[in-house]
C-alpha cells in the first residue's frame, strides 16, 4: 500500500510525529510475519495503513483547503507522484524480470503480469478479482503483485479524496467552514454506506450485483474499505476543529485533579487502540470473516492511537522508539519488496519458516536500498518538478505496463507452442445412425471448468458423428440440485441450467465436475477444507457427509431429467496431482527451448483412494436408473500408472484439468456410451 512510506513532516499538524511512523512500523510488520505464516491475521495491517492514509492525506488537504480556499490538486498530485511511483515502477520492474526466470510458462506468469500491469495503472483489485474466478489460474500465494491490490485502493482513494474536498470547497468558496462542514458529512454518508456493505456482504450472506464470490469482492473492492480512509480523514478534521471560547476558570487543586484524569483516560484509550490492532492480528485467522464486523476492531484501535498517543507517556515513548520509527521509515519499501520475493522463495526453496523469515530479512535490507536511493532522492528533489514530474510519473507507469503487456503476449506464443508440441489429435469417427425425423441429436455439456476442459475434445468427436453439441457451464459450480460449492451464486445458475434443460429436452446430458476436491477437503495436495453445502449454506463437515450431500444432489437431479425423457451419462471424478506438468518450466526457460514437461507419477491405489468415494456414489446412483450411465475416467487416462504425460503425450495442462489429448481420449470412451442410449430406449 501507499501510505507505508508516506512522509509524516508537517502532514497534520506541525512538527513531525514519530508515533505515526511507530505504527507504521506496527503495521508492515505484522503484515511481513502474517506472510511468513507466523501470525494469523496479520492481514488487518493493511486497514492500519489505510485509516493512517486517511488521517495524514485528510489533515493535509483539509488544511490547505481552510487555509486557502481550495486544493492545489497539482501540488498534491505531483508530491504523491514522486513519493510513490518510482519505488512501485522499480520494483515492478525487478519482480516481472524475476517472474519470467522463476514463475512456470502459462498461467502462472500470466497471472503475475496481468497484475503487474493493473498495478501499474491502479486497478490491480480488478485484475485480482478476475484472476480469482479463473480455475486454471495458479493459487493467489504464487502470484508476486498480490500484495498490490492494497496500492491501488489507497492510489484510488488518492484521486478521489482531494477531487471531493476540491469541488465542495469550489461551490461553498467564502463559507470554509461550511464547507469542511459538507465535506465531513459526505464523508460520513460514504463511510456508512461502505461499512453497511461490508457487513452486509461479509456477515449477513448479501450478493449485490451477483458478483461471482461475494467474500474475495468484500476482500479486495475499494467499496468496503471508503470507511477506513473515512474514519481517518473524520479524525483528522475533529482534531483540527476551531475552538471558541474563553477557557473554564477552575482552582489550582481542581486544575491537577482534571489533568490526571484526562492523563489517565488517554493513557488508556491509547493503550486499548495498541492492544485491539495486536490481538486482532494474533487470534483472526484466514477462516474468518473479514472485513465485516471484525474489522472494527483494527480501524477503531488505530483511531485511538491516532487520536491519543501524542499526549501519552509510556505508548508515545514505545511508538517513537527509535529502531521502531526507522522501520516505519522503511515500511513502504519493505511492504513493497517483502511479498515478491518470499513468492520466489516459496518457488525454488520450498515454505519453510526459517528460509521465509531470512527472506523477509533480506527484503527489509532491499527496502533500505531502495529508501537510500530511489525513494528518498526523488522526494526530496527540487529539479523533479512540471514537465519533469509528469514526464517522471508516466515513466514509472508506462514502463511496468510495456513490460507486462509483452510479456502476456510472449507467454501466450509459447504457452501454445508447447501445448502443441506435447498433444497430440486422434482421428475417433464413430458411425451414428440418423434419429427418426433425420434431425441430429442433441447432446449438452454441462459442469465447471471440468466441462470446459472436457468440451474440446467432445465437441470434435461428436461433430465427426453429426451430433450436435452445446453446452452450460459456470466455474466453480457443478450441476447438482440444492447442494453447491457457493449456493448463493450456483443456486440461481443451477435454477436456470434444470429449467432450460427441461425446456431443451436434448437426447442427453453430459455431467462433469470437480467433484473429489469438494468432498475431501483436499485441492491439489493442499488441505482447502470440504466446499459443498445445502442451499442454506449449511457446509459438510466430514467427507461422509459431503459424499452424503453428493448424492442427495446428484439423484435430484438425475430423477427431474429422467422424468422428462432425458438420458443421462455422468463422467466421474478424473484424476488429479499435487503438481502441473509445467510447474518447473518458466518462461524464459521455453523461450530457450526447455519445455520438456515433468510428469508426477501416482498408483492405482492412490488414485482410487481419491476417487473411490465420488465413483462409488455415482455407480450407486447409475445401478437403479436404466436411463444413466457413468463413465470412469480412470482406466481412460491411466494405465498401470496415472501420469500427466503418457508416452510423450500431453494429457492435463495442469493438476486436474485435462489437455486437448486427455479430453479426446475421455470423448473418445464417453461417446459409444452416448451412441447406446440413442439407440436403445431403456
Amino acid at each position: 500500500m501507499t501510505a507505508p512510506g508516506s512522509p509524516s513532516h508537517g502532514v497534520t499538524a506541525p512538527g513531525f510525529r514519530p508515533d505515526i511512523q511507530g505504527m507504521r512500523a506496527l503495521a508492515v510488520l505484522i503484515v511481513v510475519l502474517y506472510h511468513i505464516d507466523l501470525v494469523p491475521g496479520g492481514y488487518v495491517g493493511v486497514d492500519v495503513f489505510f485509516v493512517i492514509s486517511g488521517f495524514l492525506m485528510g489533515g493535509l488537504l483539509l488544511r490547505e483547503a481552510r487555509e486557502t480556499g481550495g486544493v492545489s490538486l497539482r501540488t498534491f498530485f505531483t508530491r504523491r507522484s514522486r513519493r510513490l511511483l518510482p519505488a512501485l515502477g522499480v520494483t515492478s520492474v525487478v519482480t516481472l524480470v524475476l517472474a519470467a526466470v522463476i514463475i512456470p510458462v502459462g498461467a502462472g506468469f500470466g497471472t503475475a503480469a496481468r497484475t503487474g500491469r493493473a498495478a501499474s495503472l491502479f486497478f490491480a483489485t480488478l485484475s485480482i478479482l478476475d484472476a480469482s474466478d479463473d480455475y486454471f489460474a495458479p493459487g493467489a500465494e504464487k502470484n508476486p503483485f498480490l500484495h498490490t491490490w492494497s496500492l491501488s485502493v489507497e492510489e484510488q482513494f488518492y484521486f478521489a479524496l482531494p477531487l471531493l474536498i476540491a469541488v465542495v470547497f469550489f461551490l461553498l468558496r467564502r463559507r470554509r467552514i461550511a464547507a469542511t462542514r459538507a465535506t465531513c458529512v459526505a464523508l460520513a454518508a460514504a463511510s456508512t454506506a461502505s461499512l453497511a456493505l461490508s457487513i452486509g456482504i461479509t456477515n449477513h450472506n448479501w450478493v449485490p450485483w451477483n458478483i461471482e464470490n461475494p467474500l474475495q469482492f468484500a476482500f479486495f473492492t475499494p467499496l468496503t474499505r471508503i470507511w477506513e480512509f473515512a474514519a481517518g480523514v473524520l479524525l483528522a478534521a475533529w482534531n483540527s476543529r476551531p475552538r471558541t471560547g474563553p477557557a473554564p476558570s477552575i482552582r489550582r487543586g481542581e486544575a491537577i485533579r482534571e489533568f490526571c484524569s484526562r492523563r489517565s483516560a488517554t493513557e488508556a484509550s491509547a493503550a486499548v487502540g495498541l492492544i485491539a490492532i495486536v490481538l486482532t492480528s494474533a487470534l483472526l485467522d484466514d477462516r474468518a470473516a473479514f472485513p465485516g464486523y471484525a474489522s472494527l476492531a483494527p480501524v477503531l484501535g488505530t483511531v485511538l492511537l491516532l487520536h491519543a498517543a501524542p499526549r501519552t507517556r509510556a505508548v508515545a515513548a514505545l511508538l517513537s522508539w527509535r529502531p521502531a520509527v526507522r522501520l516505519g521509515d522503511l515500511s513502504y519499501g519493505w511492504y513493497l519488496w517483502h511479498w515478491p520475493l518470499i513468492v520466489f522463495c516459496r518457488a525454488l526453496w520450498g515454505d519453510g519458516v526459517l528460509v521465509l523469515a531470512a527472506t523477509a530479512l533480506a527484503s527489509l535490507g532491499v527496502a533500505g536500498l531502495s529508501y537510500r536511493f530511489v525513494e528518498e532522492p526523488i522526494r526530496r528533489s527540487r529539479s523533479v518538478v512540471g514537465l519533469r514530474a509528469l514526464g517522471l510519473a508516466l515513466l514509472c507507469i508506462v514502463v511496468p505496463a510495456a513490460l507486462s503487456t509483452i510479456g502476456l503476449r510472449i507467454n501466450s506464443r509459447e504457452q501454445a507452442e508447447i501445448t502443441d508440441r506435447y498433444a497430440t489429435r486422434r482421428d475417433m469417427r464413430a458411425p451414428l445412425p440418423a434419429s427418426a425425423d433425420g434431425s441430429r441429436p442433441h447432446v449438452v455439456l454441462v459442469g465447471d471448468s471440468h466441462a470446459i476442459a472436457l468440451s474440446s475434445g467432445l465437441s470434435e468427436v461428436l461433430a465427426d458423428a453429426d451430433l450436435r453439441l452445446t453446452g452450460r457451464a459456470r466455474l466453480g459450480c457443478l450441476m447438482l440440485i440444492d447442494v453447491a460449492y457457493n449456493p448463493r451464486v450456483c443456486g440461481p445458475w443451477q435454477d436456470e441450467t434444470l429449467r432450460a434443460l427441461l425446456e431443451e429436452r436434448p437426447d442427453v446430458v453430459v455431467l462433469a465436475s470437480y467433484t473429489i476436491g469438494r468432498t475431501t477437503g483436499i485441492n491439489s495436495g493442499d488441505e482447502v477444507g470440504i466446499t459443498l453445502a445445502e442451499r442454506s449454506g449449511r457446509m459438510a463437515r466430514t467427507e461422509t457427509e459431503a459424499l452424503g450431500l453428493y448424492r442427495t444432489g446428484l439423484e435430484a437431479l438425475i430423477d427431474q431429467l429422467t422424468g422428462a425423457g432425458i438420458k443421462v451419462i455422468i463422467v466421474s471424478a478424473v484424476p488429479d496431482f499435487k503438481t502441473t506438468p509445467f510447474g518447473e518450466v518458466s518462461l524464459v526457460d521455453a523461450l530457450r527451448g526447455r519445455t520438456a514437461p515433468q510428469s508426477e507419477r501416482l498408483t492405482i491405489d492412490e488414485v482410487r483412494a481419491r476417487t473411490g468415494g465420488v465413483l462409488a456414489v455415482d455407480e450407486e446412483v447409475t445401478r437403479t436408473r436404466p436411463m444413466v450411465r457413468v463413465v470412469d475416467p480412470v482406466p481412460v487416462l491411466c494405465s498401470d500408472v496415472c501420469e500427466q504425460v503418457a508416452g510423450g503425450v500431453l494429457l492435463y495442462r495442469d493438476h486436474d484439468h485435462v489437455s486437448h489429448t486427455g479430453s479426446l481420449r475421455l470423448a473418445g470412451a464417453i461417446m459409444p456410451v452416448i451412441m447406446e442410449l440413442i439407440e436403445g430406449t431403456p
